[in-house]
Parts: C-alpha cells; sequence; structure tokens
C-alpha cells in the first residue's frame, strides 16, 4: 500500500488513528458554557429582599361572628 492511498483525500490525515481535538474542542466548549452560566447566575443574584405581607385576609364565616 502507497503513502497516498493511506491518506484521507477529504481531511490530509492517516486513516486509522484517531482524532482527538474535536472532543477536546466540544468539551472545551461545554466548560466555557457551563462557566459562562455560573457567571451570570452570579452576577444576576437571582435573589430579592423579603418582604411582609400586608394585606388583610379575611376568612369567611368565623370572624365576627358570636353565637
Amino acid at each position: 500500500m502507497s503513502i497516498k492511498s493511506r491518506h484521507s483525500h477529504a481531511q490530509g490525515r492517516v486513516l486509522g488513528q484517531p482524532e482527538r481535538r474535536p472532543r477536546r474542542r466540544n468539551a472545551l466548549f461545554v466548560i466555557l458554557g457551563i462557566c459562562a452560566v455560573l457567571v451570570l447566575a452570579y452576577i444576576d443574584g437571582g435573589e430579592e429582599p423579603i418582604r411582609p405581607i400586608a394585606e388583610q385576609i379575611d376568612v369567611p364565616g368565623s370572624a365576627g361572628r358570636s353565637e
């Protein structure tokens, strides 16, 4: 077999050898995406101050009745 026939014409690499760059690149993109979401969540905070409920609630039938 000649060297020319062992090369892939589309990518220019030797057949039979695993290509690892796309996996590393995809893992890098996933890690960067997770970090971006965490940074946005940290900046936003997502927490609001607790406010007291200041509304009167009427209970039907039991309030104001004396029997």
